[in-house]
Protein backbone atom coordinates (compact mmCIF):
# COMPACT_ATOMS: atom_id res chain seq x y z
CA UNK A 1 0.00 0.00 0.00
CA UNK A 2 1.46 3.37 -1.01
CA UNK A 3 1.58 6.27 1.37
CA UNK A 4 -0.77 9.11 0.45
CA UNK A 5 1.25 11.66 2.38
CA UNK A 6 4.41 11.40 0.28
CA UNK A 7 3.91 8.85 -2.52
CA UNK A 8 7.20 9.57 -4.25
CA UNK A 9 9.27 8.70 -1.15
CA UNK A 10 7.44 6.31 1.12
CA UNK A 11 7.55 2.62 0.31
CA UNK A 12 6.13 -0.17 2.48
CA UNK A 13 8.89 -1.05 4.91
CA UNK A 14 9.55 -4.69 5.68
CA UNK A 15 10.61 -5.36 9.24
CA UNK A 16 13.56 -7.71 8.84
CA UNK A 17 15.75 -9.91 11.00
CA UNK A 18 19.28 -8.58 10.54
CA UNK A 19 20.81 -12.04 10.95
CA UNK A 20 18.70 -13.80 8.33
CA UNK A 21 17.32 -10.92 6.28
CA UNK A 22 13.88 -12.52 6.47
CA UNK A 23 10.62 -10.60 6.79
CA UNK A 24 9.44 -10.72 10.42
CA UNK A 25 6.50 -8.32 10.15
CA UNK A 26 4.11 -11.02 11.38
CA UNK A 27 5.75 -10.79 14.82
CA UNK A 28 4.54 -7.18 15.13
CA UNK A 29 0.87 -8.04 14.54
CA UNK A 30 -0.15 -8.07 18.24
CA UNK A 31 1.65 -4.81 18.99
CA UNK A 32 0.92 -2.41 16.10
CA UNK A 33 -2.21 -1.69 14.08
CA UNK A 34 -0.16 -2.25 10.92
CA UNK A 35 3.41 -3.04 9.96
CA UNK A 36 3.69 -1.43 6.51
CA UNK A 37 2.06 2.00 6.67
CA UNK A 38 3.50 5.26 8.05
CA UNK A 39 0.67 6.01 10.49
CA UNK A 40 -0.01 3.41 13.17
CA UNK A 41 -0.99 2.89 16.79
CA UNK A 42 0.92 0.82 19.33
CA UNK A 43 -1.03 -1.64 21.50
CA UNK A 44 -0.79 -4.58 23.93
CA UNK A 45 2.58 -3.51 25.35
CA UNK A 46 3.59 -2.80 28.97
CA UNK A 47 3.60 0.94 29.74
CA UNK A 48 7.34 0.87 30.41
CA UNK A 49 8.00 -0.59 26.96
CA UNK A 50 5.65 1.89 25.30
CA UNK A 51 7.44 4.81 26.90
CA UNK A 52 10.93 3.49 26.16
CA UNK A 53 10.12 2.77 22.51
CA UNK A 54 8.44 6.10 21.80
CA UNK A 55 11.26 7.92 23.57
CA UNK A 56 13.47 6.69 20.73
CA UNK A 57 11.63 8.87 18.22
CA UNK A 58 13.89 11.87 18.85
CA UNK A 59 17.23 10.08 18.40
CA UNK A 60 16.63 6.82 16.48
CA UNK A 61 18.53 6.61 13.19
CA UNK A 62 16.23 3.82 11.94
CA UNK A 63 13.55 5.15 9.55
CA UNK A 64 10.85 3.03 11.22
CA UNK A 65 10.34 2.77 14.98
CA UNK A 66 8.82 -0.68 14.45
CA UNK A 67 12.22 -1.93 13.31
CA UNK A 68 13.64 -0.53 16.56
CA UNK A 69 10.99 -2.49 18.44
CA UNK A 70 12.02 -5.73 16.75
CA UNK A 71 15.76 -5.08 17.17
CA UNK A 72 15.70 -3.93 20.80
CA UNK A 73 12.46 -4.80 22.56
CA UNK A 74 11.16 -8.09 21.20
CA UNK A 75 12.41 -10.99 23.30
CA UNK A 76 15.38 -13.00 22.04
CA UNK A 77 13.44 -16.21 22.71
CA UNK A 78 10.70 -15.24 20.27
CA UNK A 79 13.27 -14.32 17.62
CA UNK A 80 15.11 -17.62 18.04
CA UNK A 81 11.90 -19.65 17.91
CA UNK A 82 10.75 -17.80 14.78
CA UNK A 83 14.04 -18.57 13.01
CA UNK A 84 13.59 -22.26 13.81
CA UNK A 85 9.87 -22.64 13.15
CA UNK A 86 8.04 -19.57 11.78
CA UNK A 87 4.76 -21.44 11.39
CA UNK A 88 4.62 -22.43 15.04
CA UNK A 89 5.31 -18.89 16.25
CA UNK A 90 2.68 -17.49 13.88
CA UNK A 91 0.17 -19.91 15.38
CA UNK A 92 1.17 -18.76 18.89
CA UNK A 93 0.62 -15.14 17.81
CA UNK A 94 -2.90 -15.98 16.65
CA UNK A 95 -3.49 -17.77 19.97
CA UNK A 96 -2.28 -14.66 21.81
CA UNK A 97 -4.78 -12.52 19.94
CA UNK A 98 -7.61 -14.99 20.64
CA UNK A 99 -6.70 -15.22 24.32
CA UNK A 100 -7.02 -11.49 24.66
CA UNK A 101 -10.60 -11.65 23.41
CA UNK A 102 -11.21 -14.68 25.61
CA UNK A 103 -10.13 -13.03 28.85
CA UNK A 104 -11.31 -9.45 28.22
CA UNK A 105 -14.87 -8.53 27.31
CA UNK A 106 -14.00 -5.62 25.02
CA UNK A 107 -17.56 -5.53 23.66
CA UNK A 108 -18.72 -4.47 27.12
CA UNK A 109 -16.38 -1.47 27.09
CA UNK A 110 -17.50 -0.48 23.60
CA UNK A 111 -21.13 -0.72 24.64
CA UNK A 112 -20.43 1.47 27.69
CA UNK A 113 -18.85 4.23 25.63
CA UNK A 114 -21.61 4.15 23.02
CA UNK A 115 -24.29 4.35 25.70
CA UNK A 116 -22.68 7.16 27.73
CA UNK A 117 -21.94 9.23 24.64
CA UNK A 118 -25.42 8.65 23.24
CA UNK A 119 -27.26 9.42 26.50
CA UNK A 120 -25.13 12.19 27.95
CA UNK A 121 -22.76 13.35 25.21
CA UNK A 122 -20.08 13.37 27.90
CA UNK A 123 -16.76 13.95 26.09
CA UNK A 124 -14.86 13.83 29.39
CA UNK A 125 -14.81 10.03 29.33
CA UNK A 126 -12.56 10.29 26.28
CA UNK A 127 -9.81 11.59 28.53
CA UNK A 128 -9.78 8.23 30.31
CA UNK A 129 -8.82 6.34 27.12
CA UNK A 130 -5.31 6.69 25.74
CA UNK A 131 -3.18 5.44 22.87
CA UNK A 132 0.28 5.85 21.36
CA UNK A 133 0.02 7.20 17.82
CA UNK A 134 2.97 7.29 15.40
CA UNK A 135 3.34 9.40 12.26
CA UNK A 136 6.29 8.63 10.00
CA UNK A 137 7.48 10.81 7.13
CA UNK A 138 5.43 13.90 7.87
CA UNK A 139 6.68 17.38 7.08
CA UNK A 140 8.01 19.68 9.78
CA UNK A 141 5.08 21.93 8.86
CA UNK A 142 2.63 19.15 9.76
CA UNK A 143 4.59 18.32 12.90
CA UNK A 144 4.38 21.95 14.01
CA UNK A 145 0.63 22.04 13.38
CA UNK A 146 -0.05 18.92 15.47
CA UNK A 147 2.02 20.38 18.32
CA UNK A 148 -0.49 23.21 18.68
CA UNK A 149 -2.52 20.87 20.90
CA UNK A 150 -1.50 21.74 24.47
CA UNK A 151 -3.56 19.30 26.55
CA UNK A 152 -4.25 15.61 26.06
CA UNK A 153 -1.46 14.74 23.60
CA UNK A 154 2.25 14.77 24.44
CA UNK A 155 4.48 14.69 21.35
CA UNK A 156 8.03 13.59 20.66
CA UNK A 157 9.65 14.28 17.30
CA UNK A 158 12.79 13.40 15.39
CA UNK A 159 15.40 15.92 16.47
CA UNK A 160 17.13 18.27 14.03
CA UNK A 161 19.68 18.96 16.79
CA UNK A 162 21.02 15.40 17.05
CA UNK A 163 20.28 13.62 13.77
CA UNK A 164 21.69 14.49 10.35
CA UNK A 165 18.77 14.99 7.98
CA UNK A 166 20.48 14.80 4.58
CA UNK A 167 19.94 11.11 3.83
CA UNK A 168 18.27 10.24 0.54
CA UNK A 169 15.58 7.71 -0.38
CA UNK A 170 15.67 6.51 -3.98
CA UNK A 171 18.15 9.30 -4.73
CA UNK A 172 15.88 12.01 -3.34
CA UNK A 173 16.26 14.19 -0.28
CA UNK A 174 13.58 13.66 2.32
CA UNK A 175 11.23 16.62 2.00
CA UNK A 176 7.50 16.70 1.35
CA UNK A 177 6.40 17.25 -2.22
CA UNK A 178 2.88 18.66 -2.06
CA UNK A 179 0.75 17.33 -4.96
CA UNK A 180 -0.58 20.77 -5.86
CA UNK A 181 2.94 22.19 -6.01
CA UNK A 182 4.11 19.23 -8.09
CA UNK A 183 1.24 19.75 -10.53
CA UNK A 184 1.89 23.48 -10.82
CA UNK A 185 4.31 25.44 -12.99
CA UNK A 186 6.42 25.98 -9.86
CA UNK A 187 7.33 22.30 -9.40
CA UNK A 188 10.85 22.50 -10.84
CA UNK A 189 11.59 25.74 -9.02
CA UNK A 190 10.46 24.19 -5.73
CA UNK A 191 12.52 21.03 -6.19
CA UNK A 192 15.64 22.94 -7.24
CA UNK A 193 15.35 25.28 -4.25
CA UNK A 194 14.81 22.44 -1.78
CA UNK A 195 17.67 20.39 -3.22
CA UNK A 196 20.01 23.38 -2.98
CA UNK A 197 19.11 23.82 0.71
CA UNK A 198 19.91 20.17 1.45
CA UNK A 199 23.06 20.20 -0.72
CA UNK A 200 24.34 23.20 1.24
CA UNK A 201 23.31 21.65 4.57
CA UNK A 202 25.16 18.43 3.72
CA UNK A 203 28.27 20.24 2.46
CA UNK A 204 28.45 22.70 5.35
CA UNK A 205 28.10 20.17 8.19
CA UNK A 206 31.69 18.80 8.10
CA UNK A 207 33.02 22.35 7.60
CA UNK A 208 31.18 23.53 10.70
CA UNK A 209 32.28 20.55 12.80
CA UNK A 210 35.89 21.23 11.76
CA UNK A 211 35.58 24.92 12.67
CA UNK A 212 34.07 24.24 16.10
CA UNK A 213 36.75 21.66 16.93
CA UNK A 214 39.53 24.01 15.84
CA UNK A 215 38.00 26.77 17.94
CA UNK A 216 38.17 24.53 21.02
CA UNK A 217 40.73 21.74 20.39
CA UNK A 218 40.26 18.47 22.23
CA UNK A 219 43.42 18.79 24.33
CA UNK A 220 42.54 22.36 25.36
CA UNK A 221 38.86 21.71 26.00
CA UNK A 222 37.58 21.85 29.58
CA UNK A 223 34.01 21.53 30.83
CA UNK A 224 33.02 22.13 34.46
CA UNK A 225 36.65 21.62 35.47
CA UNK A 226 37.08 18.33 33.58
CA UNK A 227 39.58 17.92 30.73
CA UNK A 228 41.06 15.10 28.67
CA UNK A 229 44.18 15.27 30.83
CA UNK A 230 42.04 14.61 33.91
CA UNK A 231 40.49 11.57 32.24
CA UNK A 232 43.93 10.28 31.27
CA UNK A 233 45.20 10.64 34.85
CA UNK A 234 42.62 8.08 36.00
CA UNK A 235 44.37 5.43 33.86
CA UNK A 236 40.89 4.24 33.00
CA UNK A 237 40.72 3.88 29.23
CA UNK A 238 36.91 3.85 29.28
CA UNK A 239 36.92 7.38 30.79
CA UNK A 240 39.32 8.60 28.10
CA UNK A 241 37.22 7.03 25.37
CA UNK A 242 34.06 8.48 26.87
CA UNK A 243 35.59 11.97 27.00
CA UNK A 244 36.76 11.84 23.38
CA UNK A 245 33.48 10.43 22.06
CA UNK A 246 31.44 12.98 24.00
CA UNK A 247 33.63 15.78 22.63
CA UNK A 248 33.04 14.53 19.07
CA UNK A 249 29.28 14.17 19.61
CA UNK A 250 29.08 17.62 21.21
CA UNK A 251 30.86 19.19 18.25
CA UNK A 252 28.51 17.48 15.81
CA UNK A 253 25.46 18.52 17.84
CA UNK A 254 26.68 22.12 17.99
CA UNK A 255 27.28 22.10 14.23
CA UNK A 256 23.78 20.77 13.57
CA UNK A 257 22.41 23.54 15.79
CA UNK A 258 24.15 26.10 13.62
CA UNK A 259 23.22 24.82 10.16
CA UNK A 260 19.67 23.60 10.80
CA UNK A 261 18.43 26.97 9.57
CA UNK A 262 18.99 25.54 6.07
CA UNK A 263 16.25 22.96 6.59
CA UNK A 264 12.88 23.80 5.01
CA UNK A 265 9.49 23.32 6.63
CA UNK A 266 9.02 20.56 4.06
CA UNK A 267 11.72 18.38 5.69
CA UNK A 268 10.32 14.97 6.62
CA UNK A 269 10.35 13.85 10.25
CA UNK A 270 8.99 11.05 12.41
CA UNK A 271 6.69 11.92 15.29
CA UNK A 272 4.97 10.07 18.11
CA UNK A 273 2.18 10.97 20.50
CA UNK A 274 1.12 9.66 23.86
CA UNK A 275 -2.39 11.01 24.14
CA UNK A 276 -5.99 10.50 25.10
CA UNK A 277 -9.09 10.53 22.94
CA UNK A 278 -9.91 14.13 23.86
CA UNK A 279 -6.49 15.37 22.75
CA UNK A 280 -6.56 13.35 19.54
CA UNK A 281 -10.02 14.65 18.68
CA UNK A 282 -8.74 18.23 18.73
CA UNK A 283 -5.69 17.34 16.62
CA UNK A 284 -7.78 15.47 14.04
CA UNK A 285 -10.27 18.31 13.69
CA UNK A 286 -7.40 20.74 13.16
CA UNK A 287 -5.90 18.49 10.46
CA UNK A 288 -9.16 17.69 8.68
CA UNK A 289 -10.11 21.37 8.33
CA UNK A 290 -6.79 22.41 6.81
CA UNK A 291 -6.32 23.66 3.26
CA UNK A 292 -3.28 21.41 2.91
CA UNK A 293 -3.63 17.97 1.36
CA UNK A 294 -0.97 16.51 3.65
CA UNK A 295 -2.81 17.60 6.78
CA UNK A 296 -6.19 16.28 5.66
CA UNK A 297 -4.68 12.96 4.61
CA UNK A 298 -2.76 12.68 7.86
CA UNK A 299 -6.00 13.35 9.72
CA UNK A 300 -7.86 10.60 7.84
CA UNK A 301 -5.06 8.05 8.25
CA UNK A 302 -4.69 8.84 11.96
CA UNK A 303 -8.45 8.50 12.51
CA UNK A 304 -8.44 5.16 10.69
CA UNK A 305 -5.62 3.77 12.86
CA UNK A 306 -7.02 5.14 16.12
CA UNK A 307 -10.35 3.52 15.29
CA UNK A 308 -8.56 0.16 15.41
CA UNK A 309 -7.46 0.87 18.97
CA UNK A 310 -9.97 3.24 20.62
CA UNK A 311 -12.90 3.27 18.18
CA UNK A 312 -15.82 4.18 20.41
CA UNK A 313 -14.35 7.31 21.99
CA UNK A 314 -13.65 9.31 18.84
CA UNK A 315 -17.11 10.48 17.76
CA UNK A 316 -17.67 14.05 16.65
CA UNK A 317 -14.92 13.98 14.02
CA UNK A 318 -16.32 12.62 10.76
CA UNK A 319 -19.91 11.90 11.82
CA UNK A 320 -22.84 14.37 11.69
CA UNK A 321 -21.59 16.34 14.71
CA UNK A 322 -18.06 16.31 13.38
CA UNK A 323 -19.09 17.75 10.03
CA UNK A 324 -20.86 20.60 11.85
CA UNK A 325 -17.77 21.15 14.03
CA UNK A 326 -15.47 21.19 11.01
CA UNK A 327 -17.76 23.68 9.28
CA UNK A 328 -17.70 25.92 12.37
CA UNK A 329 -13.89 25.90 12.48
CA UNK A 330 -13.46 26.64 8.77
CA UNK A 331 -16.14 29.31 8.48
CA UNK A 332 -15.18 31.12 11.68
CA UNK A 333 -11.53 31.27 10.67
CA UNK A 334 -12.39 32.63 7.21
CA UNK A 335 -14.92 35.14 8.60
CA UNK A 336 -12.42 36.51 11.14
CA UNK A 337 -9.82 36.97 8.42
CA UNK A 338 -12.29 38.99 6.35
CA UNK A 339 -13.15 41.27 9.28
CA UNK A 340 -9.48 41.77 10.15
CA UNK A 341 -8.68 42.62 6.53
CA UNK A 342 -11.52 45.15 6.56
CA UNK A 343 -10.09 46.72 9.71
CA UNK A 344 -6.65 47.03 8.13
CA UNK A 345 -8.13 48.60 5.01
CA UNK A 346 -10.08 51.13 7.08
CA UNK A 347 -7.62 52.04 9.81
CA UNK A 348 -4.26 51.11 8.32
CA UNK A 349 -1.28 49.82 10.26
CA UNK A 350 1.25 52.65 10.14
CA UNK A 351 1.66 53.18 13.85
CA UNK A 352 3.55 50.50 15.72
CA UNK A 353 3.17 50.07 19.47
CA UNK A 354 6.47 50.12 21.31
CA UNK A 355 7.45 47.30 23.67
CA UNK A 356 7.90 47.90 27.38
CA UNK A 357 11.33 46.28 27.17
CA UNK A 358 13.26 44.95 24.17
CA UNK A 359 16.26 42.69 23.74
CA UNK A 360 17.86 40.99 20.76
CA UNK A 361 15.16 38.33 20.46
CA UNK A 362 12.59 39.12 23.17
CA UNK A 363 10.19 42.01 23.64
CA UNK A 364 8.00 42.52 26.69
CA UNK A 365 4.59 43.53 25.34
CA UNK A 366 2.38 43.61 28.43
CA UNK A 367 2.65 42.89 32.14
CA UNK A 368 0.75 43.32 35.38
CA UNK A 369 2.03 46.52 37.00
CA UNK A 370 4.65 45.81 39.66
CA UNK A 371 2.46 46.66 42.66
CA UNK A 372 -0.41 44.49 41.47
CA UNK A 373 1.87 41.61 40.53
CA UNK A 374 3.53 41.60 43.95
CA UNK A 375 0.18 41.83 45.73
CA UNK A 376 -1.21 38.88 43.74
CA UNK A 377 1.86 36.68 44.21
CA UNK A 378 2.47 37.31 47.90
CA UNK A 379 -1.22 37.07 48.83
CA UNK A 380 -1.38 33.72 47.01
CA UNK A 381 1.74 32.49 48.81
CA UNK A 382 0.24 33.52 52.16
CA UNK A 383 -3.15 31.94 51.42
CA UNK A 384 -1.64 28.70 50.10
CA UNK A 385 1.07 28.18 52.68
CA UNK A 386 -0.72 29.51 55.78
CA UNK A 387 -4.22 28.36 54.77
CA UNK A 388 -6.07 31.60 55.38
CA UNK A 389 -8.92 33.29 53.54
CA UNK A 390 -7.91 35.08 50.33
CA UNK A 391 -9.15 38.46 51.60
CA UNK A 392 -7.15 38.08 54.81
CA UNK A 393 -4.10 37.09 52.75
CA UNK A 394 -4.43 40.11 50.45
CA UNK A 395 -4.76 42.45 53.42
CA UNK A 396 -1.56 41.06 54.94
CA UNK A 397 0.28 41.08 51.60
CA UNK A 398 -0.53 44.77 51.15
CA UNK A 399 1.23 45.53 54.45
CA UNK A 400 4.47 43.66 53.69
CA UNK A 401 7.60 45.80 53.62
CA UNK A 402 10.14 45.45 50.82
CA UNK A 403 12.51 43.79 53.29
CA UNK A 404 9.91 41.20 54.28
CA UNK A 405 9.08 40.43 50.65
CA UNK A 406 12.72 39.82 49.85
CA UNK A 407 13.07 37.60 52.92
CA UNK A 408 10.18 35.45 51.68
CA UNK A 409 11.73 35.24 48.19
CA UNK A 410 15.04 34.25 49.77
CA UNK A 411 13.36 31.42 51.69
CA UNK A 412 12.22 30.07 48.32
CA UNK A 413 15.46 30.50 46.36
CA UNK A 414 17.95 29.46 49.05
CA UNK A 415 16.79 25.84 48.82
CA UNK A 416 16.51 25.60 45.03
CA UNK A 417 19.49 23.79 43.54
CA UNK A 418 18.22 22.53 40.18
CA UNK A 419 15.42 23.13 37.66
CA UNK A 420 13.29 20.31 39.10
CA UNK A 421 12.75 22.47 42.18
CA UNK A 422 9.80 24.44 40.83
CA UNK A 423 8.56 27.68 42.33
CA UNK A 424 5.42 27.55 44.47
CA UNK A 425 2.08 27.87 42.68
CA UNK A 426 1.58 31.30 44.17
CA UNK A 427 4.04 32.59 41.56
CA UNK A 428 1.47 31.77 38.88
CA UNK A 429 -0.37 34.97 39.81
CA UNK A 430 1.90 37.39 37.93
CA UNK A 431 1.61 37.46 34.14
CA UNK A 432 3.77 38.61 31.24
CA UNK A 433 3.21 38.83 27.48
CA UNK A 434 6.35 38.32 25.40
CA UNK A 435 7.03 38.41 21.71
CA UNK A 436 9.96 36.41 20.37
CA UNK A 437 11.31 37.46 16.97
CA UNK A 438 13.46 34.43 16.26
CA UNK A 439 14.27 31.86 13.58
CA UNK A 440 11.66 29.12 13.17
CA UNK A 441 14.17 26.45 14.21
CA UNK A 442 14.60 28.01 17.63
CA UNK A 443 10.90 28.83 18.04
CA UNK A 444 10.08 25.13 17.60
CA UNK A 445 11.92 24.50 20.89
CA UNK A 446 10.14 27.30 22.78
CA UNK A 447 6.78 26.28 21.32
CA UNK A 448 6.98 22.89 23.09
CA UNK A 449 6.30 24.40 26.53
CA UNK A 450 2.62 23.88 27.26
CA UNK A 451 1.98 26.15 30.23
CA UNK A 452 1.60 29.25 28.12
CA UNK A 453 -1.15 31.00 26.16
CA UNK A 454 0.77 30.92 22.92
CA UNK A 455 -0.03 32.30 19.50
CA UNK A 456 2.03 31.16 16.54
CA UNK A 457 1.59 33.32 13.44
CA UNK A 458 1.34 31.91 9.92
CA UNK A 459 4.69 30.96 8.44
CA UNK A 460 6.22 33.66 6.27
CA UNK A 461 9.55 34.89 4.90
CA UNK A 462 8.70 38.61 5.12
CA UNK A 463 10.65 39.13 8.38
CA UNK A 464 13.94 38.04 6.84
CA UNK A 465 16.24 35.30 8.08
CA UNK A 466 19.03 34.79 10.57
CA UNK A 467 22.63 33.99 9.59
CA UNK A 468 24.41 32.42 12.58
CA UNK A 469 27.63 34.11 13.62
CA UNK A 470 29.48 30.79 13.28
CA UNK A 471 28.56 30.72 9.57
CA UNK A 472 29.93 34.23 9.16
CA UNK A 473 33.09 33.20 11.04
CA UNK A 474 33.92 30.46 8.50
CA UNK A 475 33.32 32.87 5.60
CA UNK A 476 30.20 31.05 4.44
CA UNK A 477 27.59 33.82 4.76
CA UNK A 478 26.98 33.94 1.00
CA UNK A 479 26.95 30.15 0.68
CA UNK A 480 24.37 29.97 3.49
CA UNK A 481 22.25 32.91 2.32
CA UNK A 482 21.83 32.05 -1.35
CA UNK A 483 19.78 28.84 -0.89
CA UNK A 484 17.65 30.55 1.79
CA UNK A 485 16.97 33.40 -0.64
CA UNK A 486 16.12 30.79 -3.27
CA UNK A 487 13.53 29.36 -0.87
CA UNK A 488 12.15 32.88 -0.41
CA UNK A 489 11.72 33.22 -4.17
CA UNK A 490 9.76 29.96 -4.21
CA UNK A 491 7.63 31.18 -1.31
CA UNK A 492 6.61 34.36 -3.10
CA UNK A 493 6.08 32.51 -6.39
CA UNK A 494 3.64 30.15 -4.63
CA UNK A 495 2.02 32.75 -2.42
CA UNK A 496 -0.31 34.30 -4.99
CA UNK A 497 -1.88 31.05 -6.20
CA UNK A 498 -1.03 28.47 -3.49
CA UNK A 499 -0.58 30.51 -0.28
CA UNK A 500 -1.01 27.58 2.12
CA UNK A 501 1.50 25.46 0.19
CA UNK A 502 4.03 28.33 0.30
CA UNK A 503 4.60 27.40 3.96
CA UNK A 504 6.69 24.40 2.88
CA UNK A 505 9.37 26.76 1.48
CA UNK A 506 9.87 28.65 4.76
CA UNK A 507 13.21 27.58 6.25
CA UNK A 508 14.20 27.12 9.86
CA UNK A 509 16.32 30.28 9.45
CA UNK A 510 13.36 32.57 8.75
CA UNK A 511 12.30 34.81 11.62
CA UNK A 512 8.77 34.81 12.97
CA UNK A 513 7.00 36.83 15.69
CA UNK A 514 5.89 34.33 18.33
CA UNK A 515 3.62 35.77 21.04
CA UNK A 516 2.97 34.13 24.38
CA UNK A 517 1.33 35.12 27.66
CA UNK A 518 2.80 33.22 30.55
CA UNK A 519 2.78 33.37 34.34
CA UNK A 520 5.90 33.90 36.43
CA UNK A 521 6.18 30.28 37.53
CA UNK A 522 6.04 29.03 33.94
CA UNK A 523 8.38 31.82 32.82
CA UNK A 524 10.89 30.54 35.34
CA UNK A 525 10.51 26.97 34.02
CA UNK A 526 11.09 28.05 30.41
CA UNK A 527 13.95 30.45 31.17
CA UNK A 528 15.73 28.04 33.50
CA UNK A 529 15.52 25.09 31.09
CA UNK A 530 16.33 27.02 27.91
CA UNK A 531 19.25 28.93 29.46
CA UNK A 532 21.02 25.73 30.52
CA UNK A 533 24.32 24.87 28.86
CA UNK A 534 23.01 22.15 26.54
CA UNK A 535 20.56 24.43 24.73
CA UNK A 536 20.88 26.18 21.41
CA UNK A 537 22.95 29.39 21.94
CA UNK A 538 20.20 31.60 20.50
CA UNK A 539 17.59 30.03 22.76
CA UNK A 540 19.93 30.61 25.70
CA UNK A 541 20.04 34.33 24.88
CA UNK A 542 16.25 34.45 24.55
CA UNK A 543 15.80 32.72 27.91
CA UNK A 544 18.22 35.14 29.57
CA UNK A 545 16.32 38.04 28.00
CA UNK A 546 13.08 36.72 29.48
CA UNK A 547 14.70 37.02 32.91
CA UNK A 548 15.96 40.52 32.11
CA UNK A 549 12.46 41.60 30.99
CA UNK A 550 10.92 40.24 34.20
CA UNK A 551 13.61 42.04 36.22
CA UNK A 552 12.74 45.28 34.47
CA UNK A 553 9.00 44.97 35.09
CA UNK A 554 8.88 43.23 38.49
CA UNK A 555 12.37 43.41 40.04
CA UNK A 556 11.55 41.83 43.40
CA UNK A 557 9.68 38.89 41.91
CA UNK A 558 12.45 38.34 39.36
CA UNK A 559 14.78 37.38 42.22
CA UNK A 560 12.83 34.13 42.49
CA UNK A 561 14.23 33.15 39.06
CA UNK A 562 17.58 32.32 40.60
CA UNK A 563 18.46 29.35 38.40
CA UNK A 564 18.57 31.14 35.04
CA UNK A 565 22.08 30.48 33.70
CA UNK A 566 24.06 33.47 32.37
CA UNK A 567 27.39 31.63 32.06
CA UNK A 568 29.18 31.17 28.73
CA UNK A 569 29.99 27.68 27.41
CA UNK A 570 31.87 26.14 24.53
CA UNK A 571 30.27 22.97 23.13
CA UNK A 572 27.50 23.40 25.66
CA UNK A 573 26.02 19.94 25.24
CA UNK A 574 29.25 18.29 26.37
CA UNK A 575 28.50 18.26 30.09
CA UNK A 576 25.05 16.67 29.88
CA UNK A 577 26.26 14.08 27.35
CA UNK A 578 29.33 13.30 29.47
CA UNK A 579 27.23 12.83 32.61
CA UNK A 580 24.92 10.53 30.68
CA UNK A 581 27.86 8.40 29.57
CA UNK A 582 29.18 8.26 33.13
CA UNK A 583 25.80 7.12 34.45
CA UNK A 584 25.48 4.48 31.74
CA UNK A 585 28.95 3.12 32.48
CA UNK A 586 27.99 2.64 36.13
CA UNK A 587 24.90 0.66 35.12
CA UNK A 588 26.93 -1.81 33.04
Amino acid sequence: MSHELSPNLWQPQKIVDKETGSDVSILLKPFFTNSDRPVFVMRNLPPLTEGALFSRFSRAEAPDIRQVFYDEFLSQEVKADFRKDPGKVEEEINDFMRLQSYFVNEARAKSFYRRVLAEYGDDSIGYMTSAHLAMLHISSRASFETSEQRIGADPIVKSSRFLVLDKKINGKYQYYRDPQIMQSRFADQFINAMDLLFDTYSRMLPEMIKFLKEKVPLHDFRSRGISLADAEKTRDQSKVTSFVETYENSARSAALDVIRGLLPSAVLLNKGFSGNAGGYKSILLRLLTSQLYEFRTLGRESKSELDLSIPEVLPGIDDEHGIVHQKYLKETKNALRIKIREAFNRYGSDETAKPLWQGRYVSLIDVDDNERAELNVFSALIADEYQVDTFVARNLAAKLTQEKKEEMINEVTSRRTNRRHKLQRGFENAHYTFQFMMPLGELRDLHRHKMQTRSMPPLTVKNGFDVPEEVVAIGAKKEYSEPVKGAEEVYWALFDTLPAQADYAVTFAHKLPYRTTVNLRATDVIATLRSSSDNNPRNRVAAQEMHQAVSYATPTLAKAMNLVDFNEYELGRFWSLYRSEEKKSKLQ
